[in-house]
């Protein structure tokens, strides 16, 4: 059986970051900051989990995942998702609900599909295999 995970979730620099130890309370603190988003205030949250950071676009049609891994506290990897460019432009997103971010529409995805990549990374502690990567 696999262990109960227990990571963190930080949607905002004001606020306590969530745990979550189980799929559906990860699915419940998503959607939870997606009720919070506007399509002019999407956020993009971090998600702490198997000593990565994991980051996630809400509130939009649109999002992206990158998966940051840290080593000696400087972040030694950076991935994100490559869409397939059916985005008709690039987001703008706010990392904790405040850093302006521009993704570009290169790395858009559908955001079921982030979501989707995302859980089965908290789950299994592994990079989905359905959707392209790259160094950022």
């Amino acid at each position: 059986a696999m262990t109960a995970t227990t990571s963190t979730l930080r949607w905002s620099e004001e606020e306590p970051p969530v745990t979550i130890s189980t799929g559906h309370e990860f699915d419940q603190a998503l959607h939870k900051v997606a009720a919070r988003c506007t399509t002019e205030h999407p956020i993009i949250v971090a998600l702490y989990v198997h000593d990565y950071e994991v980051g996630i676009g809400l509130g939009l049609p649109e999002s992206f995942v990158n998966i940051k891994s840290w080593e000696h506290g400087t972040p030694e990897s950076c991935l994100i998702t490559v869409g397939n460019d059916r985005a008709q432009r690039g987001a703008d997103f706010f990392f904790l609900d405040k850093h302006h971010t521009e993704i570009p529409r290169r790395n858009l995805i559908p955001t079921a599909q982030a979501r989707q990549i995302v859980r089965e990374f908290f789950e299994t502690g592994s990079r989905s295999t359905s959707v392209k990567w790259e160094e950022l």
